[in-house]
């Protein structure tokens, strides 16, 4: 299983050479955009095209559901203002549990890669039926260490 922060690194290196392509058959050689992803795709043969939701989230949830306590990992998102994803998980006694993880993935960044935003608790900063609470920022996020992996992530799913 690989870290949070492993599979960042694999994402942002992939991102760093694709632009530098990009810019490079955009601008010298004056290709056209469909020209580029078709030159891309030859080029970065299965990685391209390619989404953090893809190399990030989709390993983790792999491993999450490789864990005895879980049947199946269904992928959702990224949606609302923060790129928030869900990971619904099916356990094998048929209940369905979940967890919502909110990205930071700028390089500059040296915190936390994926924060859980934590339900349980409610700040009460916005009034109810705002548009903040409606964005769920009446909500505290958890920082998930970046060494860890999905069977580390497990225990902060909610049932």
């Amino acid at each position: 299983m690989k870290s949070i922060l492993s599979l960042w690194q694999r994402w942002f290196h992939l991102d760093s050479l694709v632009k530098k392509r990009t810019e490079t058959l955009e601008g010298v050689q004056n290709l056209s955009s469909e020209e580029v992803n078709d030159v891309l795709k030859r080029e970065f043969k299965g990685e391209y095209p390619y989404s953090w939701v893809d190399m990030i989230i989709k390993p983790l949830a792999k491993d999450i559901c490789s864990l005895d306590e879980f049947k199946h990992v269904e992928v959702h998102g990224p949606s609302g203002a923060f790129d928030r994803i869900l990971l619904m998980c099916i356990r094998k006694d048929g209940r369905k549990s979940s967890i919502y993880l909110i990205p930071n993935l700028d390089p500059e960044w040296d915190g936390s890669i994926l924060s859980k935003i934590d339900y349980t608790a409610h700040t009460g900063e916005f009034a109810s039926g705002s548009p903040g609470d409606s964005l769920g920022l009446n909500n505290p996020e958890i920082a998930l260490n970046n060494d860890f992996n999905g069977s580390d992530i497990a225990p902060y799913i909610n049932d």
